[in-house]
């Protein structure tokens, strides 16, 4: 496309993927170079559940180890192998593109919504909410998840916590 002597390219077609289903989903992640893809969903009720893709996103397959999990979020490396997700009290682990998941951390008074993962998949961090939303608490990793440290966050304050936590 020529506009005024300026080249420009075109802007790429979408279009609905046929072979993913109709639902709530929630969130998406992809792998750096797209080949490696998972989504969640959370719709409140018997819906929920996570599928994957490992074809540039052409067909999903439901992970049925987890089918009916009430997912929160979810975030991936670079290359697909690590992925974390969040599912209210937990928060689960999986090192082979999504396939299999494990529970990673538990926590009874938190619930968690937000997370993230670096690109090697060395560093994870994610956020737990206390009910009724006065307290927050952000856990770190610089070791893969073999242990966390943990900062709480409370109206507008915050203070490091020393002390090391486990995960499963």
């Amino acid at each position: 496309i020529s506009v005024t002597g300026v080249q420009t390219c075109a802007l790429p077609i979408w279009m609905r993927n046929v072979i993913a289903p109709i639902k709530s989903w929630n969130k998406i992640v992809m792998s750096e170079n797209g080949l490696n893809q998972i989504a969640i969903i959370n719709d409140g009720g018997n819906n929920n559940g996570m599928w994957i893709s490992n074809n540039y996103g052409v067909s999903w397959y439901q992970n049925s180890n987890i089918a009916n999990s009430s997912w929160n979020s979810i975030a991936i490396s670079a290359d697909g192998k690590t992925a974390i997700a969040a599912t209210g009290k937990n928060i689960y682990i999986s090192n082979d593109y999504g396939n299999t998941w494990n529970v990673h951390y538990t926590n009874v008074i938190y619930s968690f919504y937000s997370l993230a993962i670096s690109a090697n998949g060395q560093f994870i961090s994610f956020v737990g909410y206390e009910p009724g939303g006065k307290v927050s608490i952000i856990f770190n990793s610089g070791n893969y998840g073999m242990n966390y440290s943990s900062t709480i966050i409370s109206n507008l304050r915050s203070e490091e916590h020393t002390s090391e936590l486990q995960s499963h």
